[in-house]
């Protein structure tokens, strides 16, 4: 179409001719960022055969250098001639209406975002499918990183095309699109740093409530995320995800380019090399940059517990009236200009006060909140202290992504957090209440009622935490997701306690997801919920776009996985450390004939052996020197069986899961070229059911 009205497809083309330097350097760089991680990872994992997930989001946050300098530089570049009087005279003379150069030029822009994201993508895809065995690749929600990337380029380059509109110079460009970007959700944060401040102890941090959640307007989540403010339970990887996010933030993006559209049409000629046209809209620029800065002073003021802030405030109010004055100095070239910078000034400072106090107000309000149980939709609900939770760990994020709406639920956690809220005024909003573990724990709760998520912080006690978690157990989906586990195929390996090939560990991790369904979920939630830790393997995999690292205790509670386990950690000892095993065995002998010499040569130089009673779940760890000199009879007994089964290499043996085993660890350090050697040995001897058989209830350190 070549409609010189509507669209000009010369002049789309044109454009693009003319930004395709900028446009293919980006293209270039783009690609190299996405694809070289990719293959400098592929030796690795080739090496050691390992399969990679990839969950499409969080190793493509590279993306963000779309909207962050590829659409800036390509948008300042389109739009350059509209700051220079010539150029611009020239587009508004030649027979095109405005809708149409403006239209036209903006498709060149859209075209080049997509364009490059479309080469990234099929690029990192391209490799991930010639590498398929090595990748567990996520390609929907890839894809929809991709989209959301694109929609905040789109955003980003519609305040752009509004910017330009009203703007004639460079500084004042980039000046009015900060302002639109940012000023806003500034505002918003603002708000919910008052409405964290007036309730501090029972708040969650960046718990902004309906609008002002930060992560609505996508590339504001996206900067706000480098300064962890953010409210999803699972990071960026909620917001990228969220229809909400990508709505708002699509049709933000077509209100603000419908906008750029009506304003470029109006847009005179002689604004070029201007900081604004008229009188009222520099203005107006002039003051929301001064109340930028005022704004940060009344807020101070107002967050200020004990100490006076005054002179800080003051400070603020000051380098707010000297930004405005150079920013004013700069853009009309004259230095004269106080006189028409102090109205704006003023009014920047009256702006601060007055939004500063409704926020206030505001703050107050939301921080004083109280769930109505007969009016929530759902609650979520995250434990902060879990003994395996993490950032990213799967188990302590299970109750966040279940929307539990049983009304007993809703009830129990409403009435707990009203007694935890009061308990805070209390004591003091700004105090914060001891957080002994073992004796209370938090949990981050999301109170959705009338389509508005209010999360706070509880604690509950130990009895008040058995409670809950009994009122969650009926939950269906709650169940499901802790014994609905990935298959082996989904996931790598981040760890595993001793030492084995990592198709022993998916073997071992198979047996572990089987004998969940064995014993059921009481038994399997109280074995990951507890403190285990005497063998751990630790796992990675994605679900719906997150990446998780997932902690399984190998327990007693799971004879069959516990069995398969120490005997494959003892099958790879005896067939790949034959010699080590020897040396364990040496040692051992020393010990019985000159344990003192023998602890200081094994415990401080390159070689060690250590000595580890497991028993019930726990370790108890074993002075091998005083334990032949206090407990010489004992140890003479239970070193000669350990002596005899390394010998022997007969202890890879079905073992029984309640009795006690002891847990040799070997470990050798060539100083020379820095390799290290591991092996270590799992011995239960013959009639020892007891920790009693094998030490005494004495001291021996």
């Amino acid at each position: 179409m070549n409609n010189k009205k509507v669209f000009s497809f010369h002049m789309f083309l044109q454009t693009l001719k003319q930004t395709r330097l900028a446009g293919f350097i980006m293209m270039a760089v783009i690609t190299l960022i996405s694809v070289v991680p990719i293959i400098s990872s592929l030796s690795y994992i080739k090496e050691y055969k390992q399969v990679n997930n990839v969950g499409g989001i969080s190793g493509n946050y590279f993306l963000v250098l779309v909207f962050i300098i590829v659409v800036p530089v390509i948008s300042l570049i389109v739009w350059s001639f509209l700051n220079k009087r010539s150029s611009s005279d020239f587009y508004h003379s030649i027979p095109y209406t405005r809708l149409c150069i403006y239209l036209s030029k903006t498709a060149a822009i859209l075209t080049w975002i997509a364009g490059i994201l479309v080469v990234s993508y099929v690029s990192q895809a391209v490799l991930f499918m010639a590498n398929r065995q090595y990748f567990n690749v996520d390609y929907a929600t890839m894809f929809r990183m991709y989209l959301s990337i694109f929609i905040c380029s789109l955003l980003c380059m519609a305040i752009i095309n509004v910017s330009i509109s009203i703007t004639g110079n460079i500084l004042s460009n980039i000046c009015v699109t900060g302002l639109i970007m940012f000023l806003p959700r500034f505002i918003a944060l603002m708000v919910t740093e008052l409405t964290v401040f007036h309730g501090e102890t029972y708040m969650i941090s960046n718990s902004g409530v309906g609008l002002l959640d930060s992560s609505n307007n996508m590339i504001v989540g996206w900067v706000f995320s480098v300064f962890d403010i953010y409210n999803g339970p699972s990071g960026i990887a909620d917001m990228v995800l969220s229809l909400t996010s990508n709505l708002y933030t699509l049709v933000l993006a077509l209100i603000y380019i419908a906008l750029g559209a009506l304003l470029f049409v109006k847009r005179k000629s002689e604004t070029a090399g201007k900081a604004a046209n008229g009188k009222v809209l520099p203005m107006i620029i002039r003051t929301l940059i001064g109340f930028s800065i005022a704004f940060i002073g009344v807020m101070i003021a107002y967050t200020s517990i004990d100490n006076d802030e005054t002179i800080a405030v003051v400070v603020l109010f000051i380098v707010s009236a000297l930004v405005v004055f150079v920013y004013e100095c700069i853009v009309s070239k004259k230095m004269n200009v106080i006189k028409q910078c102090i109205p704006s000034i003023l009014l920047g400072y009256v702006l601060a006060v007055v939004i500063g106090t409704g926020a206030n107000s505001f703050g107050k309000y939301e921080a004083s909140y109280e769930p109505d149980a007969s009016k929530l939709a759902y609650v979520s609900i995250q434990p902060m202290d879990m003994y395996y939770a993490s950032d990213n760990g799967y188990f302590s994020s299970i109750s966040s992504k279940v929307q539990f709406t049983d009304e007993e639920i809703l009830k129990y956690v409403s009435e707990k957090f009203g007694a935890y809220k009061d308990k805070c005024i209390s004591n003091g909003v700004h105090n914060y209440i001891y957080n002994g573990r073992g004796s209370v724990t938090n949990y981050k709760v999301g109170f959705r009622q009338n389509g508005v998520t209010h999360y706070r912080r509880i604690q509950l006690t130990d009895s008040d935490a058995n409670k809950l978690s009994s009122l969650l157990k009926k939950d269906e989906k709650f169940v499901k997701a802790y014994m609905d586990l990935p298959d082996s195929d989904k996931i790598s390996v981040n760890y595993i306690t001793g030492n084995m090939e990592d198709s022993d560990c998916k073997d071992i991790y198979e047996t572990i997801t089987s004998e969940i369904k064995q014993i059921g979920f009481e038994k399997w939630y109280q074995t990951v919920t507890s403190d285990v830790d005497t063998f751990l393997m630790s796992v990675r995999f994605s679900k719906k776009g997150v990446t998780y690292d997932m902690v399984l205790p190998i327990s007693k509670n799971m004879p069959q996985s516990y069995n398969k386990y120490i005997g494959i950690r003892n099958e790879y000892a005896i067939r790949n450390n034959e010699k080590e095993l020897g040396t364990m065995s040496d040692i051992l002998k020393q010990y019985l004939n000159d344990s003192s010499r023998t602890w200081d040569k094994y415990t401080s130089g390159y070689e060690t052996l250590s000595a580890v009673l497991v028993y019930n779940d726990t370790r108890t760890y074993i002075n091998m020197d005083s334990y032949v000199r206090k407990d010489e009879e004992k140890a003479q007994k239970v070193l000669n069986g350990l002596i005899e089964s390394l010998d022997k290499k007969n202890f890879n043996k079905n073992i029984n899961a309640d009795n006690p085993c002891i847990v040799l660890n070997y470990e050798k350090y060539n100083p020379d070229n820095g390799e290290t050697v591991l092996a270590d040995a799992i011995i239960q001897l013959n009639g020892y059911t007891r920790t009693e058989d094998y030490i005494s209830d004495i001291d021996y350190y």
